[in-house]
């Protein structure tokens, strides 16, 4: 009853912690909350769950009520927000839907830097404490670690959460994807370029 409501606000909140509400006001909570399931089955969108973080399995920690998503494919992300592709070009990244583009993305990259016969599965960190919130774009989980990954859309940026994330947990150091040429970073953060998302582990590895 609602597929063809939900899925055409999708594109409205990639990146965005979820609300209902949003999607429709006037439908009730758990008919919204099925149409994303079958639209998740279907392939349509990946749900992205709020994980503590605070050991692995990242899944063993997650809050499935608090989550956010990311679209099917960012091509046909832009037909739907109805922007020309030339325009990535054109303008800032951080100018376009508020950056929403850039971690829709990293978010595809780096679901298919995972095993391809498994169920994809992702990741984010938040903190929503009055005075003290803080959110991580993305939780990486390689061998017995869980890195921290800020995706950043400009040319600079400061990573404050990133570094809440580390120092609550000591995760020792850190990712930031953005244009920014690869670099290891004297406050321990490894800055990957966006082209080498796929090659995360990798990266991770060799530095670790």
């Amino acid at each position: 009853r609602y597929l063809q409501k939900t899925f055409s606000r999708l594109s409205d909140i990639v990146g965005q912690q979820v609300k209902y509400s949003k999607i429709d006001p006037n439908a009730a909570t758990k008919e919204i909350k099925h149409s994303l399931t079958q639209l998740k089955l279907a392939g349509l969108c990946n749900l992205i769950y709020a994980s503590s973080g605070a050991g692995i399995p990242l899944a063993a920690n997650a809050n499935l009520k608090k989550f956010k998503l990311i679209y099917l494919d960012i091509g046909l992300y832009l037909r739907d927000l109805n922007l020309n592709p030339k325009i990535i070009n054109q303008e800032e990244l951080s100018l376009i839907n508020a950056g929403s583009l850039t971690e829709q993305f990293v978010g595809q990259q780096l679901i298919c830097a995972q095993l391809p016969l498994e169920m994809p599965h992702l990741y984010f960190w938040a903190r929503d404490k009055k005075g003290s919130s803080a959110e991580v774009d993305y939780l990486w989980q390689l061998n017995e670690k869980i890195i921290p990954i800020e995706v950043k859309a400009g040319a600079s940026g400061r990573l404050k959460s990133l570094h809440s994330f580390k120092e609550l947990y000591q995760s020792g150091f850190g990712v930031r994807i953005s244009k920014e040429k690869m670099q290891w970073e004297k406050n321990e953060v490894l800055s990957i370029p966006f082209y080498l998302t796929t090659e995360i582990s990798r990266l991770i590895f060799n530095v670790k």
